[in-house]
Formats: C-alpha cells, structure tokens, sequence
C-alpha cells in the first residue's frame, strides 16, 4: 500500500499531481488498483488489487512471486507503521544507497515461508561489483509503541544474530524512531546490548525529512 504522493514519487516524478490523478482514476476504473481515502477527504492510498497482479504477470512478465495483490488497505493498526516504511524506501533512494532490492517484512516473511521470527522492516541490498563488496541495510521503524528494554533491544538483537550469517561484514542496522528523548534512550540501550552489527538510531522525521514525509501524509488536493 502507497499513497498516491509517493506513487508519484516513485514513478511519476517529472509530471503534475494531475497526470497522476488521471492515471489512479483510470487503473481504479478498469480494477487494477484498489483506493481510499482516510477520513474520506484525506491521503488516498492505493493498493493493487487481484486483477492488477494478473495484468503484471500476463502482459509485463513480472514474476507473481514479486507481487502482493490485496483486497482493501491495511489494517488500521498497521496503518501508520506501513506508510512510514514507505516514507523510509523512498528516503533511501533519495539518499542515493545503490539498492539492487528493497525488501519489506512483508516480502521477506513470505521468503523464509516461517523459516524466522524476526525480520526487518525493510532490508536494502547492493550486489558485490568489482571492487566492491556490496551492502545490506537493514532499517527498523519504531512508531514509540514497544517497550525499549524488554521488546525493542532483544528484538534488534534478534534481528542482529539472523541477518548476519546472510549478509557477512556488509552488514548495518538503522532504527528509526520518533523523538530525540526516545532515540537517546534506545541509543543508549542498545550500546549494552549483544550486537555486533553497526547500527545507528536516528530519527524517523529527520531521515525521512520533509522531502518525502509532509507530501505523504497532508491531504492532497482533489485537482
């Protein structure tokens, strides 16, 4: 699920806001993609629905594994956690990491088919090139829900010991949180944890920044 400001920013970033409308109307139209408006006169988001996914794989070749068709936006206590995750993809690029995939929980639990407990909110990985010895991000983003000492520092720890015999030396984790006095607080935590994988706390708001945050969740405009 994206809101339709970062479907913009991800695809459609040399157009105007209403190239963009007409296109979602259309693809809503024909059934390729599902929408909703929070609070109804809110973001919109959208989804790609059953048919979408058909059209991908028959006419685009895209491999249905790769694909997460849904019938309706995420639960609404999934709601907030999965828009900032698309707030935090898009940071990423716009950061310039050479990503040759970005991974959401979502794709990485489907994957390991119940293989792990654990998974990254999004994992971005960089190929080995010559001379090059690649690069794994894993990002974590904490909404300020979870307990620091007794839920969020055993999971990063967790989330440490199962990526590392994956990824090796090229290896780092980024938490994203909300506030200075929590990410002090889980910075500090974390320093007496069991972790041997760089990671850094930072602050969701200034990774993200207003670049990608303030387009992605005001109200937009109806055009």
């Amino acid at each position: 699920m994206l809101t339709r400001a970062q479907l913009k920013a991800w695809h459609f970033q040399t157009v105007s806001d209403t190239v963009v409308r007409r296109f979602v109307d259309r693809m809503v139209e024909r059934g390729f993609l599902g929408q909703e408006r929070i609070n109804r006169n809110g973001v919109q988001v959208l989804w790609l629905t059953q048919a979408g996914a058909d059209l991908l794989v028959d006419q685009a070749g895209v491999s249905r594994a790769d694909l997460f068709p849904a019938r309706a936006a995420v639960a609404a206590k999934d709601f907030a956690h999965t828009i900032a995750i698309g707030d935090v993809a898009l940071a990423v690029a716009l950061r310039g990491f050479r990503s040759d995939a970005m991974l959401p929980a979502w794709a990485l639990q489907r994957a390991q088919a119940g293989r792990a407990d654990v998974f990254p909110d999004l994992l971005c990985l960089a190929r080995p090139l010559d001379g090059d010895p690649g690069a794994a991000l894993a990002v974590e983003v904490d909404l300020g829900g979870e307990p620091i000492g007794s839920v969020l520092v055993p999971k990063t720890e967790k989330l440490a010991a199962f990526l590392a015999p994956y990824c090796g030396s090229t290896l780092a984790i980024l938490l994203l949180t909300v506030g200075s006095r929590r990410r002090a607080a889980i910075d500090h935590a974390l320093r007496k944890a069991n972790i041997s994988v760089p990671i850094s706390v930072e602050e969701l708001g200034n990774f993200a920044g207003e670049s990608v945050r303030s387009k992605c969740s005001e109200p937009e405009r109806s055009d």
